[in-house]
């Protein structure tokens, strides 16, 4: 069972047509005892990933349940953070946060600024800052933002916040997500010798950060 675990599984992925289907496949890939379960965003009626993770929590009850991928700049950042705690406190720290750049066609017409290192840097930084407590003063690549306050009847909420995960392919993404994210979704297709040079950028610029390179999954 601690081997299967180490297995995920998307959830109506690609051009799905019907949302109640993602509790069907998570139901089973619980039942199957697998660890995680993935909904990869597409912006449209049906795939609203938000929504879609929060009816998964429901629905399940050990899971993980994460995003694979949506994107930083199409929601404010204290949205994000609203999600991120929203569905640890309902999911008892089951949810994970994945992020990607996404196609440069999806901001060119959407108008959405997008993502570079240094915005989902800047990003990731805000949201641990928020979900902290703290009070976020920022003017750069990321936005504007002149007080942020991510705070309930003046206290943090008591939640864990969620796991920052990336998608990268190339060794500047890869130094990212070794530098501040807590994990990193690569290519499918890589080979076994392209999956062990993308873990050696990651652990050598956690290093250089500071950063246990075994906490980058």
């Amino acid at each position: 069972m601690a081997d299967v675990q180490r297995l995920g599984a998307y959830v109506i992925p690609g051009p799905a047509t019907d949302p109640h289907a993602a509790v069907v496949e998570a139901e089973w890939a619980e039942r199957l005892g697998l660890g995680s379960i993935w909904e990869s965003e597409l912006q449209g009626p049906v795939k609203d990933a938000a929504t879609i993770c929060g009816y998964l929590g429901h629905a399940t009850e050990k899971i993980r349940i994460g995003t694979s991928i949506t994107h930083f700049t199409l929601r404010h950042p204290i949205i994000l953070a609203s999600w991120g705690a929203t569905m640890q406190m309902l999911t008892g720290g089951r949810f994970e946060f994945g992020f990607g750049r996404s196609s440069p066609l999806l901001f060119d017409t959407t108008g959405a600024t997008p993502p570079t290192l240094q915005i989902m840097e800047d990003y990731a930084t805000i949201l641990r800052k928020l979900w902290a407590g703290e009070t976020v003063t920022y003017d750069g690549p990321a936005g504007h933002y002149p007080r942020m306050e991510f705070l309930s009847a003046g206290m943090p909420p008591e939640v864990t916040p969620p796991p920052l995960l990336l998608a990268a392919v190339g060794p500047r993404t890869l130094e990212l997500v070794g530098r501040v994210f807590d994990g990193v979704f690569l290519h499918p297709f890589l080979t076994p010798d392209a999956v062990q040079r993308s873990r050696l950028i990651i652990h050598k610029a956690a290093e250089e950060a500071g950063r246990d390179p075994a906490s980058v999954r």
